[in-house]
């Protein structure tokens, strides 16, 4: 089983970039394309994962994009179309997840005292579950 990108999708790229002359890209060429950009792939990431453990002060470490580019900028030729990239799209932050600004934004709504009579509900919900009956809760104040 081979990786890296789809077989169609490589073949439409190249029929894009071909497509104002008259050539005939044949399954052979798409086939070594899709070599070369495995191989491409594998040692731009080994260059990345290098670069990375290099500037990383633990064990753990992340890939940022900042180490991609790093390692781009060592393949010749690669620097003139690195600089064409856009800043904004290689140093924007990942957004949270839709789940967790969600669930912040409604506990921050929440007023203490509101917090307090769920729980005291939850609390009575648990001792009914366990005990049969609800017993006697004193304030904690």
């Amino acid at each position: 089983m081979k990786s890296g990108a789809p077989r169609g999708t490589l073949e439409d790229l190249l029929r894009k970039q071909i497509s104002k002359q008259d050539a005939v890209i044949t399954h052979g060429v798409v086939d070594v394309v899709s070599a070369c950009t495995e191989e491409f792939v594998r040692t731009l990431l080994s260059e990345s994962d290098t670069i990375a453990k290099k500037r990383s002060k633990s064990e753990m470490y992340r890939i940022t994009p900042d180490h991609v580019l790093k390692a781009l900028s060592s393949f010749p030729g690669i620097q003139q179309r690195i600089s064409k990239l856009d800043d904004n799209m290689l140093h924007k932050k990942e957004p949270r997840s839709k789940r967790k600004l969600k669930g912040k934004s409604q506990s921050e709504q929440e007023s203490e005292e509101q917090l307090k009579e769920e729980q005291a509900a939850l609390f009575e919900r648990a001792a009914k579950a366990q005990y049969g009956r609800i017993p006697r809760i004193q304030s904690i104040e």
